[in-house]
């Protein structure tokens, strides 16, 4: 429900009243980054999604969690190189800082190691 009103306000520019639904998105990511099973069982669901935003953000936790690692990025290059407006910027954001290795120290995650 939060992703699908995410996207809508992704798409129509009201920003604002996506809010809520981007707080609710942020507390389940930060679920996700403390336990290691929610967060895989959560992501074999959520990239099964079509809307990018939600594909997006999804990438991001696996990426941070280091599952499906190489699968999220290329779903990030696809929708990096759409038509998704922001989407598409967040997307190639998150492609450079996953690669600099800024990604966990802006989550404030050390990289998992396996």
């Amino acid at each position: 429900m939060h992703a699908i009103k995410f996207e809508e306000t992704q798409k129509s520019g009201k920003y604002k009243d996506g809010k809520y639904s981007s707080e609710r998105i942020i507390e389940i990511g930060d679920m996700m980054k403390r336990d290691h099973q929610l967060a895989k069982d959560l992501i074999d669901q959520l990239l099964k999604s079509e809307l990018p935003s939600v594909l997006s953000s999804t990438c991001v936790y696996a990426l941070l969690v280091d599952y499906r690692t190489q699968e999220a990025l290329e779903t990030l290059k696809e929708i990096a190189n759409g038509d998704n407006g922001i989407t598409s910027v967040s997307a190639e954001v998150t492609i450079v800082l996953f690669n600099s290795g800024e990604l966990f120290e802006l989550h404030g995650i050390e990289r998992y190691e396996k």
